[in-house]
């Protein structure tokens, strides 16, 4: 099976389902940005890294209405024969919101809003990012359900887990 390499990006983030706007433009220089580090690290290991069908997703991770990418590096290989990037534990997961990119790791990804309720009001919605983790990340083994929440701080995403006792 053949991949796409980095240097066919423009050509594949083009092509692909999630991005049909771009069919007459440049690709987004923040999609090639977002892969910068692990075409960089296939290149140290001697390989070319080939892009996984359709990595970008366009969603609304802030909650402003204005569509961010989250571009997943599941399936990336370093080809021809080094391997695919990532494990049990997932991959990188680049969120970009703007001109910030921002490396997270992890499996499945999911775009959630809540609204907690405070002496009785309900509070406007916050948006979150719900990640799959290893099991490892909530001190737990690797099969073990594991769940991570980012939001938008105004500059970056953070976690929010809470506070071990």
């Amino acid at each position: 099976m053949h991949r796409p390499a980095l240097a066919a990006l423009p050509f594949f983030v083009a092509m692909a389902a999630p991005l049909p706007a771009l069919a007459d433009s440049p690709p987004d220089p923040r999609v090639i940005a977002a892969f910068a580090e692990t075409a960089a690290e296939c290149a140290a290991m001697g390989g070319t890294l080939e892009l996984p069908p359709d990595p970008v997703t366009l969603v609304d991770l802030t909650g402003d209405g204005i569509l961010d990418m989250v571009v997943s590096e599941a399936g990336a290989f370093c080809g021809p024969d080094l391997g695919y990037f990532g494990g049990s534990g997932g991959t990188r997961v680049n969120v970009v919101i703007g001109d910030h990119i921002q490396h997270l790791y992890g499996g499945a990804w999911a775009v959630q809003d809540v609204a907690f309720e405070v002496e009785g009001e309900t509070m406007p919605p916050l948006r979150y990012l719900l990640m799959a983790r290893h099991g490892s990340a909530c001190e737990s083994f690797g099969a073990a359900p594991c769940l991570e929440a980012f939001a938008w701080d105004g500059t970056q995403m953070i976690s929010v887990l809470s506070a071990r006792e």
